[in-house]
């Protein structure tokens, strides 16, 4: 017999204050009917909460544009945000998801920029759409 212990699995939720560092320019106009990041309510049923499966639903909607965001030289930027269901993630936080949770998440590549103007981090809009390898349906 074994005496090795089996680990058990952790839920980590990742909470945002709304203190970004960064601003949208164009949340209005991402989707034709104005919902910003909103997800597309009538495409799917929803579960109660964010952590009710499935998670489906939380797909990346088709956008109408992509989303542009302003940030603020000053402040240091963070490797993961989390905004409206969806999380916000620098090129070194997805390049980790993808090394440990192979094809968990989709990613959009954000458009971003400094405030004087300058090219921006990269940023990728995230969402989880399956866990440990098993698609949420």
């Amino acid at each position: 017999m074994s005496n090795a212990k089996v680990k058990l699995e952790e839920i980590y939720i990742v909470c945002s204050s709304g203190d970004y560092n960064w601003e949208f320019s164009n949340r209005d106009r991402l989707q034709s009917n104005g919902r910003g990041l909103g997800l597309n309510y009538g495409e799917a049923s929803w579960p109660a909460s964010m952590l009710d499966l499935p998670r489906g639903p939380w797909r990346i909607p088709n956008y109408v544009e992509t989303p542009q965001l302003i940030f603020d030289e000053k402040r240091k930027m963070k490797d993961i945000y989390s905004v409206e269901y969806f999380l916000f993630v620098s090129s070194k936080m997805k390049g980790l998801l993808d090394q440990f949770v192979p094809k968990s998440c989709e990613y959009m590549l954000c458009d971003t920029e400094f405030s004087d103007g300058k090219r921006g981090p990269e940023i990728w809009l995230c969402s989880v759409i399956e866990s440990c390898g098993a698609p949420w349906t």
